[in-house]
């Protein structure tokens, strides 16, 4: 992998973007 910190970063991003939508659905 060229950009290893960008997958991980992405990654992130994406599990952050679920956990957020979660709370949101659950508030």
């Amino acid at each position: 992998v060229a950009y290893p910190n960008l997958y991980f970063y992405n990654g992130g991003v994406r599990e952050f973007l679920g956990a957020l939508k979660q709370h949101v659905f659950l508030a």
